[in-house]
């Protein structure tokens, strides 16, 4: 597969690089044994970022997941390797075609601007569905049993005045007010990933982000959604920062059509909500089976051990952030085939691995990480370690009573080291200059991201992710606008450095 890049890394709409560049954040400190003129430039960087979220969102099995597979692939013969059969998983795949919510009645009426859709919640016709709107608090506090459709529809012909809206078979929604996402705090995620060193950073910053996994319950939570048509979920978020929010990505198919909305627009819904006005609500989808596959691709060593360092991620995602570990991961072969090329190859072979299934409502299917463990006994089995790369180039963005705004920082990011590779780490990790980045214990109470599944069978595993609030949205720009090429390029040839030095032990 061949896609066209324009020479200032416009694709498809995405903003190209910007007029004067991006300034580099400081003077970068890389070691001797890392070849700098083989690092990716900013330049570099950016392209490759603009041309996966030009695809637009890669989510499990669509076909823009597939176009961005099969650049992987083409990328990873390029650069020297041999590219595995593929692993396929089968996929229900579940796409949104439109969605919308219009209030038909009273002084309030009118389109009401929708931040983003549940995936795989429900669908309605094309024409959407015509009913009347109840707001859960109000009608809760009136004392109606919302999961008995007879008496939501007498509550609804009391507050009418109307008998037609008492007739318990006419479709009706529900107005719920998540109350989310919450705010925490830095130290509290500290201690539940486990942190036991760090770089400096904006620690007092409130911690509350979008992709809070209380919101991806609230809505199969809410009383009565199950009798209701539809639900409409207020959200503590402004439209900017909510636009596009793909929550949940790993849930199986509900059978409740429901939608998004920020705070702004949910004054209004709860203001119109208090005469139970009529709404047209839509929300269409188109449903495929299909399948999906994982990605391996072998760079062989120089012949000087039969080991292997794995190199991790996974491909679907929403924009930039979810998921360029694949781009670094393309870029990291470049860097080491040059590198082979000129005779300073590493020792090691090796084993990029970018898994499927991480957008998808079945994890059942998905084995992910624990998949190409158990599909590949043999690399696994020879290898010395696994490095595991998610969410690069992360700039952190609050979304508070200033307004939706960067603060010019790094985000929070960790990375979850095994003690056998403690020391290594701490040293390399201090060398960079990488502001709210932490370091993490492989047995704290939260582990996340696909590298998980190395340190539950005992393999020395370095796994690095960020969190960022638009983890999970899905903008037409592909949060480009929110990459810092320069900070993944420092991670980058962190990252880099460790595989160079991890090669060197014995």
């Amino acid at each position: 597969m061949t896609i066209r890049i324009e020479s200032d890394g416009a694709l498809a709409g995405i903003p190209g690089w910007p007029s004067g560049g991006f300034p580099a954040a400081g003077p970068e400190r890389i070691p001797s044994y890392v070849e700098a003129g083989l690092l990716p430039s900013l330049r570099e960087i950016y392209q490759d970022n603009a041309l996966m979220v030009g695809l637009g969102p890669r989510i499990t099995g669509s076909r823009a997941h597939d176009d961005f597979i099969g650049w992987l692939h083409e990328q990873f013969q390029r650069n020297g390797c041999d590219v595995l059969p593929y692993a396929y998983s089968p996929c229900n795949l579940w796409e949104a075609l439109s969605w919308g919510v219009s209030v038909l009645d009273g002084r309030l009426a009118g389109d009401v601007p929708v931040a983003a859709y549940y995936p795989r919640g429900g669908e309605t016709p094309d024409e959407g569905l015509v009913g009347r709107l109840v707001d859960v608090e109000t009608a809760a506090a009136a004392g109606v049993d919302l999961t008995d459709p007879a008496a939501v529809a007498g509550w609804l012909a009391e507050v009418t005045g109307e008998p037609a809206a008492g007739d318990p078979a006419a479709p009706y929604f529900l107005l719920i007010d998540s109350h989310l996402p919450e705010v925490g705090s830095r130290a509290d995620l500290d201690a539940e990933t486990g942190v036991f060193h760090r770089q400096p950073g904006d620690d007092d910053t409130p911690w509350k982000t979008l992709w809070d996994r209380k919101l991806w319950k609230a809505v199969a939570a809410a009383p009565g959604a199950r009798a209701a048509a539809g639900v409409v979920c207020v959200v503590d978020a402004s439209y900017q920062a909510l636009e596009g929010n793909y929550v949940p990505p790993l849930a199986g198919y509900l059978g409740i059509p429901a939608l998004y909305v920020d705070r702004e627009a949910g004054t209004r819904l709860r203001r119109a909500a208090t005469t139970a006005p009529r709404i047209r609500f839509t929300m269409t989808a188109r449903r495929t089976a299909t399948r999906t596959p994982s990605i391996v691709a072998v760079l062989p060593g120089d012949g000087g051990t039969d080991r292997t360092l794995i190199c991790n991620t996974h491909s679907d995602g929403t924009n930039f952030v979810e998921e360029n570990g694949a781009v670094a991961l393309v870029e990291i072969a470049r860097y080491l085939n040059a590198l082979r090329l000129r005779g300073r190859g590493l020792r090691h072979t090796v084993v990029f691995s970018a898994v499927t299934g991480h957008f998808n409502g079945d994890p059942a299917r998905f084995p992910e990480t624990e998949g190409f463990i158990a599909d590949h006994p043999d690399l696994v089995g020879r290898a010395t370690a696994a490095l595991t790369l998610e969410h690069l180039g992360v700039t952190e963005w609050l979304d508070d009573e200033q307004g939706y705004r960067t603060t010019g920082l790094p985000d929070w990011g960790v990375m979850w080291v095994d003690e056998r590779l403690e020391k290594l780490a701490v040293e390399r990790f201090d060398h960079y200059d990488l502001p709210n980045h932490r370091l993490a214990r492989r047995d704290a109470p939260m582990y996340a991201g696909v590298g998980k599944a190395f340190a539950d069978i005992d393999l020395p595993a370095l796994s690095f992710l960020s969190a960022p609030t638009y983890l999970l949205t899905t903008p037409v720009n592909g949060c480009l606008d929110k990459l810092d090429p320069a900070l993944m390029r420092r991670q980058m040839t962190w990252f880099i450095d460790l595989l160079h030095r991890l090669d060197a032990q014995p």
